[in-house]
Order: C-alpha cells, then structure tokens, then sequence
C-alpha cells in the first residue's frame, strides 16, 4: 500500500532524452516517428558539442518526486533504441532524468490545425502538467531551434 505523498512509477509508451539541461518525453502512437525524432535529437546535439542521452526508448516509467516528474529506463532496455526495421543498438543513456516537456510528432494529414494551441500542455499523474511541443515528422528541427521552441513557450 503506497502512503498518499509516497511516489509511484507508471509505465507508458514512449521515449525520454535529455538535451543539455532540459529532459524531453516525446510521446505519440506506435510507428509515429518518436525513436526517429530521439536519434536525430541525440546526433544533433552531439555534433555540435551539447550533452545529450537516452533515458528510455519505447518504454519510459514515470513518477512524480518533488514536484517534477522524473522519467526512467526500465532495466531490461536500458542503454537500447531501437531502428525500426534494423533492430536495436547500444547508445549512452542515463538512469533517470527530469522531464521539462513533452514532444509529439505528427503528421499533416493527423493534424488539422496548423496552429495549435501555445498553451496546450500534458497532464501527469500527480497533478503535474508539461507544456507540449508538436513537431512534424518530417520537418525535423536541430536541437537549437527545439530549444528556442521549447522557451518560446515556456516562461523561465
């Protein structure tokens, strides 16, 4: 039995990256572009010297500690990411990471509004509520220009 402050882990479907400071769940339906849309994040940031890793592809379990909410890997894919169509390989990843905000990645025809809504956040178990960020799943950003997305939005 949990005590009603006691955090508890959720598993959920998706990938969790940390881009220098700042921790992204990108969240969408299988086949959606969320591990294409990680990798390219992770050899972005990479290229141009910022730290970047994997917390959890495809499965992400999440709590709430401190007010935050913290992603992790599960222990039998840790370290994993998976190529859809040519397997799994071994990429640097961290334990545990908090989240600052979600990614989803859509397509145009999924997508009937060009503009979403700049205020359209997530809601997380806890009370805890993440601004979102849409991106297409074919116009991929570098890690610069999430980052000017992500604080566009988000008062510091």
């Amino acid at each position: 039995m949990t005590n009603p402050g006691q955090a508890r882990e959720t598993l959920i479907h998706a990938t969790a990256i940390v881009l220098g400071r700042h921790g992204y769940l990108i969240i969408g339906p299988s086949g959606s572009g969320k591990s294409r849309l990680a990798r390219h994040l992770l050899d972005s940031a990479a290229e141009t010297g910022l730290f970047a890793a994997l917390v959890a592809d495809d499965q992400v379990s999440i709590e709430v500690k401190g007010g935050r909410l913290l992603a992790s890997r599960p222990r039998t894919i840790a370290g994993l990411m998976e190529i859809r169509f040519s397997g799994l390989v071994k990429v640097a990843s961290l334990e545990t990471a908090v989240m600052d905000a979600v990614i989803t990645p859509v397509r145009a025809q999924d997508e009937p509004e060009r503009l979403p809504p700049s205020d359209e956040s997530r809601r997380f178990p806890g009370d805890i509520t993440l601004p979102v960020i849409r991106l297409h799943q074919d116009h991929l950003l570098s890690v610069a220009s999430l980052e000017r997305l992500h604080f566009a939005r988000i008062p510091c």
